[in-house]
């Protein structure tokens, strides 16, 4: 089984020669954590209740990539920068 991701790459890094791809993994475990973001089933293409553990982002190859499951709501991704800038100091 392969964990499913959350892809944070901007486009003109995923358009990028080789592609830059930028990914949080998600859990279905909900720990409360500040770093982790909520994503909702639905728009989102996954079955349960998941979390963007944005203290993993990680660098990975395009090849890793299964199928796409859905798309991030806008919240969901205001979320996530917000976190990732306070993470990484920006």
């Amino acid at each position: 089984m392969t964990r499913p991701v959350l892809v944070v790459s901007a486009q003109p890094w995923l358009d990028s020669h080789p592609p830059v791809l930028t990914v949080l993994p998600l859990t279905r475990t909900r720990r409360g954590a500040a770093t982790h973001v909520e994503i909702e089933p639905g728009a989102s293409g996954l079955k349960q209740t998941s979390y963007a553990k944005c203290e993993d982002v990680r660098a990975i190859s395009p090849l890793r990539l299964g199928r796409r499951f859905g798309r991030a709501e806008d919240d969901v991704v205001a979320r996530v920068d917000l976190v990732l800038r306070r993470l990484l100091g920006l």
